[in-house]
């Protein structure tokens, strides 16, 4: 009979970890795209602005999408644009890509 009550403790456990798992996933999926990202990696389909900022980026490859540029400041950089083909990302919020200066306030280290 003690077996059997350790067994049924174990069961009951067992289930109440399980509901307070899917009760946490359930969460992350309803709340989870709403929250702030540290890097935007907005996904580039075509035909998509995407922005160059010469005197941000690391290198001819690191990029900004639309939003982001036009929620950062590049006042007086060596900017252009030019439409997507499909595929790539924003790399707005990574700093080995791109000058924290140039984040956008959603993206970077410390997102406000």
């Amino acid at each position: 009979q003690q077996q059997q009550q350790q067994q049924q403790q174990d069961e009951q456990s067992q289930q109440s970890e399980e509901q307070g798992w899917n009760k946490a996933k359930n969460m992350f999926e309803k709340y989870g795209s709403t929250l702030p990202k540290k890097v935007c990696q907005h996904p580039f389909k075509r035909n998509d602005i995407v922005w160059v900022c010469r005197t941000c980026q690391a290198d001819e490859t690191c990029v900004l999408c639309h939003t982001c540029y036009d929620n950062s400041n590049h006042e007086g950089h060596d900017v252009a644009f030019y439409h997507a083909q499909a595929g790539g990302c924003c790399d707005c919020g990574d700093p080995q890509a791109w000058d924290p200066k140039g984040f956008c306030p959603h993206h970077g280290k410390e997102v406000r």
